[in-house]
């Protein structure tokens, strides 16, 4: 069963998930910024859902996990930021963490990420001003971020793929936003 504890010790509590090919938590949409729940009664194991923890509750640890929709094994990594809300970070500006290229990779084994841009963490811009990911790591494959078109996070651009084989193939993963 899933809960908080694959990320750790401790009471950690679900703020949000989004499969990987959805169209409701897109880095554009709307939820990332306003208070408003989104199918906040759905099961842990069912589709998208932004929890009222999103906009309530606050925190100093934050943890993502991903896995593939019908596997049992979840990656994570926990971030360490004290913040109110999750809310609070998706409404300010870019923030980069400065994780590691493989820290990111870890999550998607397998995965297609171009080797070039690298820039990580909270509301991740592209060089034009456009958001790539909400929270994530943005790849490309020039040699700067102008035009990033692979990424791997939670709340990724339209314009953005995150590649699987090559294939594009992220519709059969979900990723987990929990908070401690």
């Amino acid at each position: 069963m899933l809960d908080g504890s694959i990320c750790g010790a401790g009471v950690w509590t679900l703020a949000m998930k989004s499969k990987g090919n959805s169209d409701v938590f897109k880095a554009d949409s709307d939820y990332w910024t306003n208070t408003k729940s989104y199918n906040h009664y759905a099961s842990l194991f069912g589709w998208d859902a932004k929890y009222n923890a999103f906009h309530s509750l606050p925190f100093n640890k934050i943890c993502l996990a991903i896995k593939k929709y019908h596997e049992n094994t979840y990656r994570t990594f926990v971030v360490y930021k004290t913040s109110s809300p999750l809310l609070s970070i998706f409404q300010g500006g870019e923030l980069e963490i400065g994780l590691s290229r493989d820290k990111w990779s870890a999550l998607r084994p397998g995965a297609y990420f171009q080797d070039n841009c690298n820039k990580n963490g909270f509301n991740i811009r592209d060089n034009r001003g456009g958001v790539g990911v909400r929270f994530g790591i943005l790849g490309n494959n020039e040699n700067d971020c102008s035009s990033p078109d692979s990424a791997i996070g939670i709340g990724i651009g339209s314009y953005v793929k995150t590649y699987m084989n090559n294939q594009g193939d992220h519709s059969s993963y979900i990723a987990y936003l929990f908070v401690k």
